[in-house]
């Protein structure tokens, strides 16, 4: 949810736990399904704490693993 709903229905902002660098579940999911270098990036956004610079990829990836 911390990367689809807005920050007011959370309470929070969006993508903050990946500013964080906190590994949801909806990021090891896209990791585990994603290509290799979208794998890549977002274990180097969670690790760097960097995610923000990368949060519209990030999301795109997501979305599409969702399918």
């Amino acid at each position: 949810m911390d990367y689809t709903s807005s920050g007011e229905d959370m309470g929070k902002n969006v993508g903050d736990d990946l500013a964080e660098g906190k590994p949801t579940l909806p990021l090891i999911h896209a990791m585990q399904h994603g290509e290799v270098h979208e794998s890549e990036m977002i274990r180097e956004a969670i690790e760097k704490g960097n995610g923000l610079d990368k949060i519209d990829a990030i999301m795109a990836t997501m979305e599409r693993v969702a399918r």
